[in-house]
């Protein structure tokens, strides 16, 4: 079979793999040695996050005071699903229903949680990119970082870190990657990309333990502890922050979180033409010279790409040459082409 390699002069391709990949990234190392791990990270979130959540809620809170104020618990269920369309259907239920009983007053005093919690949304996002790939120093800081990132939106640390750098190692390859754009338009692209993460997961969680006996059932368990732990960390800031404060301030952070993720990888992962994709960076006009200013040069994305251990991309030095080509499809050869043996 004949492929683009074999046609063309081609760049070659960038991947993020070598013998100490795992001692590198620790939350790689224990899903691979681990089939509990994850698992046992969900249960974990749970049982530390639900008796103080519920603490709260029945000594500090005053709306816990409310006769309907349980129904707020309720509201955020969407929230256990990692879509974006979930996230949004959440805060369309959240914002009447938390008017309606007076929880949530939208006076002109409280519209600065808005812009604070697109900050805060903005800022995640790239403090987790660097905690992931251990970029923070002194290395401790890349955990707890990490965590407090991962409250924020609500998967935990694990849950993005090993995705990311499973990302790396496959960038934009259809089946491996967890996210590759391919030719998708952006709002499907969106819509599809949590849901895309958790199958990449899934299948490299197989690869490793597919042959035991008992590997459905832990993947299982897996799935549902994680959906317990998204709705537990949810439920945590809702009692911590207040309605108000939740609805204006947190929410707006989560999905102005979840929207910049999903154009930050359409933007920066484009088709090349002759089935290869190339990895760009954008600094081109106001919104991304912005972006770079107030997010460590996030936009350098071919630049993180040829080198993941810088916190700042746009450090590198020299500049990879362009096409910056990270994946690069096999030609398909039909069946009556194919040469036959002798």
């Amino acid at each position: 079979m004949h492929s683009v390699v074999d046609l063309v002069a081609p760049t070659p391709l960038v991947k993020l793999d070598y013998p100490g990949l795992s001692r590198t990234y620790p939350m790689l190392k224990k899903f691979r040695h681990d089939p509990y791990f994850l698992f046992k990270y969900n249960v974990l979130s749970v049982v530390l996050l639900a008796p103080v959540s519920v603490g709260i809620f029945l000594t500090w809170s005053s709306w816990g005071e409310h006769p309907y104020g349980w129904g707020l618990l309720l509201c955020i269920a969407p929230l256990c699903l990692p879509s974006l369309w979930s996230i949004l259907g959440s805060a369309v239920i959240l914002v009447p229903v938390a008017s309606a009983l007076g929880l949530v007053e939208f006076s002109m005093s409280s519209w600065w949680l808005i812009p604070l919690g697109a900050l805060v949304g903005l800022q995640s996002a790239h403090l987790m990119h660097n905690a992931a790939h251990r970029n923070l120093r002194p290395l401790w800081l890349n955990r707890v970082v990490g965590e407090i990132c991962g409250l924020q939106q609500l998967m935990g640390y694990p849950h993005w870190a090993v995705p990311h750098i499973i990302h790396h190692q496959f960038p934009d390859d259809p089946e491996k990657d967890p996210h590759p754009p391919e030719t998708l338009d952006f709002l499907s692209f969106m819509g599809q990309m949590g849901q895309s993460m958790g199958r990449v997961v899934q299948n490299n969680f197989f690869d490793l333990w597919g042959g035991q006996k008992d590997a459905q059932a832990i993947w299982d368990w897996t799935r549902r502890t994680s959906m317990a732990s998204r709705y537990a960390r949810a439920m945590f800031l809702l009692v911590l922050l207040g309605p108000e404060a939740f609805v204006l301030g947190y929410m707006v952070s989560k999905i102005v979180n979840m929207v910049w993720y999903a154009h930050f990888n359409y933007a920066t992962h484009r088709p090349a033409g002759n089935g290869e994709t190339k990895i760009l960076n954008l600094d081109h006009n106001l919104y991304y010279r912005f972006m770079n200013a107030t997010m460590a040069g996030a936009y350098y994305h071919k630049n993180h790409h040829a080198q993941a251990s810088l916190a700042d991309p746009r450090k590198l030095n020299p500049i990879p040459a362009e096409p910056f080509i990270s994946y690069r499809a096999e030609e398909v050869v039909p069946e009556s082409e194919k040469p036959t043996g002798s």
